[in-house]
């Protein structure tokens, strides 16, 4: 699985999609990185062992433990390295 980062204008790499076939695309903002939907559970779990939370998110973090996919948005790409964003809040728009 390939998840897919796009800056935001602050300059943050966010998750901002994903692809389960190999993915390509001639837009020079994106960057692509090889994971699997364990890997990023468990970086769900990590932030949830640390007590944080999904700011404005009517479920629980245990919810992006156990499908982590539909939570991307809050997984950033820093120094080459998949973290949660403890300080994002998903826009209610």
């Amino acid at each position: 699985m390939e998840l897919i980062f796009t800056p935001e204008d602050s300059g943050t790499k966010r998750a901002s999609g994903y692809a389960t076939v190999p993915y390509s695309s001639d837009a020079e903002d994106e960057t692509v990185v090889e994971t699997t939907k364990s890997e990023l559970a468990a970086i769900f779990e990590a932030a949830k062992s640390d007590g944080k939370t999904l700011s404005s998110v009517d479920e629980g973090i245990g919810a992006a433990v156990e499908d982590p996919l539909p939570y991307r948005d809050f997984l950033i790409l820093k120094n080459g390295e998949i973290v949660f964003d403890e300080g994002y809040t998903r826009s209610n728009e």
